[in-house]
């Protein structure tokens, strides 16, 4: 029966460029616009995509887990890959996909980009050597606070440096080095503390082993109660972004400057069963606190090493992390255990509120937990469950995805965290931003009226047993979030989404107590893209927020935007913003082309215009030159930002370029 978990990650309105990196734009740029809320490593997801296309998954049967390898499709239809492949054997041509319950022409057709046959010429490139050599520069136009009063150390640019070298598909490293506007290259009092590097070397290998990673690397351990440093992707309208779908250990890629391991970690497999044992040490940035003993309250995940107070904090924490997973695998069912050992030279403690009394003081750290899946015939049942030792806090979440008929799939997920859980490291799909003192219910529904109309809706419900920041008592909230989309070709699509979501925080009232209000925040986006011929494409969008506590504030975004493709060597793309908001309650995040990783984060609030221009230029195949200047100008201000971020004036912007070579 044809299953309905269809990936939302490809449903992007038009067809696909020769060039696999504006491919994987459109594709950052429709699950972003999709799940504007996600939670998300960014240039994480995009690293996972392009490894994906220049390694493309083997499609035969004696390696059925390297379909596990396509991480943005749901459980359901990688199993029916798999059982596709030990049913049929070997893939002899790209069109079985289609064959497969739940693969349709469009996504046998992206897909296409990601897999490979034994018979394909990639298994000739597979034995060369490959070099991947990038670096970038931009600098800030407008001279913010910091700069003028010498807080900030370094000069007002961004440059980053990235290799990457892999000898046929068996042996890879990696180097990256990144400094922030205002870090310096190298801190001449404590020249130890340089801007962020990271470094690995992995070998994959044969029969029992899968890889062996020494340095840094990322950890994806079942739904992320323990640790998953990989695509998480938070609450999302799509099903399949709501279900971690592989346990593994990556080489980190990505420019993120706090998601990873540093030590060795290794993946073995021995016909059903899989081991994956790690240890990490590593130095943590955290702000020292002292009374009789020094303690800190939390790890600093900034990155930031801009000024003299941010340096002295950097690394002063040493974090020493062990653990492992156990791993039972059959087509119809996954089973794992795993345990997640953390130690700190300093204790960690952060009582001193109210709402932070579950909080238990302590040292280490060690969490156990058990995750499964379950797959029949419509569907698959999923879960974790979690304990952490020193508190005895409970933490679980289970869920089931289910195929209900061909043109409807539903999903359903519960969770709880109870306040005495707590991991640094836990990031399963919730509505706090860490995984305790919460309790939900998640829905999700999937309708295809026919092959041009679709309607996506979710609704969660959650409940925060005890006290957390801004809220004095126990609170509830909601949130529903709907899209309809018609498709009228592959060419030309437009879609419209509404959300609300409504929580409960504090407020002023009489004789200056804290009372309970409940604000509500909607928010409705209108967006229409097309492909006009093979060289230009053009979207639009409409979005427009209301938020309320006390009374009622509004925000809204109009961007319109142009990519241009002459020919094979250059792409231009030009942008253009027109923003208002009441404040940054109405703040509203759009997606953009960017240097470094593909696409960033834009966040307008505030009252302006704003506008860029990304052009790239390929002069020979293997070199690729990247050049954008964005600005925004705001009405009715004279100044931006705030602190050490000030500018003076109405105008902000940034110019840059980055050069890629390859061979």
């Amino acid at each position: 029966m044809r299953s309905k978990i269809v990936l939302l990650l490809f449903f992007f309105p038009f067809s696909i460029f020769a060039q696999e990196e504006e491919w994987l734009q459109q594709i950052m740029e429709n699950y972003v616009n999709q799940n504007p809320d996600g939670i998300y490593d960014l240039d994480q997801i995009q690293r996972q995509f392009q490894e994906l296309l220049s390694d493309p998954v083997l499609l035969d049967s004696s390696h059925p887990e390297e379909v596990e390898r396509l991480f943005f499709l749901s459980p359901v239809l990688q199993k029916n890959i798999q059982t596709h492949i030990m049913e049929n054997g070997d893939f002899l041509s790209i069109y079985e996909l289609q064959s497969i319950p739940g693969i349709s022409v469009e996504l046998a057709r992206n897909l296409s980009h990601l897999v490979r046959m034994k018979s394909s010429e990639f298994q000739m490139r597979s034995k060369k050597f490959h070099v991947n050599l990038s670096s970038g520069f931009n600098q800030d136009i407008g001279i913010s606070k910091g700069y003028h009063t010498n807080q900030f150390l370094g000069a007002p640019h961004r440059f980053y440096f990235r290799s990457q070298f892999q000898i046929g598909s068996k042996i890879k490293s990696g180097f990256l080095y990144e400094k922030d506007a205002g870090e310096d290259y190298i801190n001449r009092a404590y020249f130890y503390k340089i801007p962020h590097f990271s470094a690995f070397i992995e070998l994959k290998g044969k029969k029992n082993i899968r890889n062996i990673i020494v340095g840094d690397y990322k950890l994806l351990l079942g739904q992320g109660l323990l640790i998953y440093q990989g695509y998480g992707f938070g609450k999302t309208i799509d099903q399949p972004g709501n279900i971690r779908t592989t346990s593994e250990v990556k080489a980190n890629t990505s420019l993120s400057e706090n998601f990873f391991q540093r030590g060795l970690a290794a993946h073995f497999k021995f016909g059903a069963f899989e081991w994956i044992p790690f240890v990490s040490y590593k130095m943590q940035s955290a702000s020292l606190y002292e009374d009789s003993i020094l303690y800190f309250k939390s790890l600093d995940l900034s990155g930031s090493l801009q000024t003299e107070t941010e340096i002295q904090k950097q690394k002063n924490l040493t974090e020493f992390l062990v653990g492992s997973s156990f791993r039972l695998k059959k087509m119809k069912f996954e089973l794992g255990l795993n345990y997640l050992h953390s130690r700190y030279n300093h204790p960690y403690s952060n009582q001193e509120k109210t709402y932070q009394i579950y909080n238990f003081p302590t040292a280490q750290m060690d969490h156990l937990s058990m995750d499964y899946k379950y797959f029949f015939s419509k569907g698959v049942v999923y879960g974790e469950n979690a304990f952490y030792v020193q508190s005895k806090g409970m933490a679980f979440m289970n869920g089931v995805l289910l195929s209900v008929s061909k043109q409807t799939s539903i999903l359903f997920h519960f969770r709880y965290y109870s306040q005495r859980y707590f991991g640094f490291y836990s990031s399963a799909i919730g509505e706090n931003s860490s995984n305790q003192n919460e309790l939900g219910i998640y829905f999700n529904v999937k309708h295809d009226f026919n092959r041009k109309w679709q309607c996506l809706l979710y609704a969660d419900y959650f409940l925060f047993p005890w006290l957390k920041y801004g809220v004095d008592a126990p609170s509830s909230g909601f949130e529903v979030n709907g899209r309809l989309k018609y498709k009228w070709s592959r060419k030309m699509e437009m879609y419209i989404n509404y959300r609300i979501k409504s929580k409960e925080e504090n407020i002023l009232g009489e004789n200056d107590l804290n009372v309970l209000l409940r604000n509500y925040k909607q928010q409705l986006r209108i967006h229409f893209s097309t492909e006009l011929d093979q060289k230009v494409m053009l979207s639009m969008r409409l979005e427009g927020n209301l938020y309320k506590t006390e009374e009622w504030t509004s925000g809204f975004l109009f961007y319109l935007n142009l990519q241009y493709k002459p020919n094979a060597k250059w792409l231009l793309n030009y942008r253009f913003n027109l923003f208002s908001t009441s404040n940054f309650d109405n703040a509203i995040y759009s997606l953009e082309r960017s240097l470094g990783t593909i696409t960033s984060f834009q966040v307008y609030s505030g009252e302006g215009v704003g506008s860029y221009l990304f052009v790239k230029y390929k002069p020979i195949k293997s070199v690729q030159i990247n050049f954008k200047f964005a600005f925004q100008n705001y009405f009715n201000q004279l100044t931006i930002g705030s602190g050490n971020d000030e500018i003076k004036g109405n105008f902000r912007g940034k110019i840059g370029f980055e050069v890629k070579y390859s061979f």
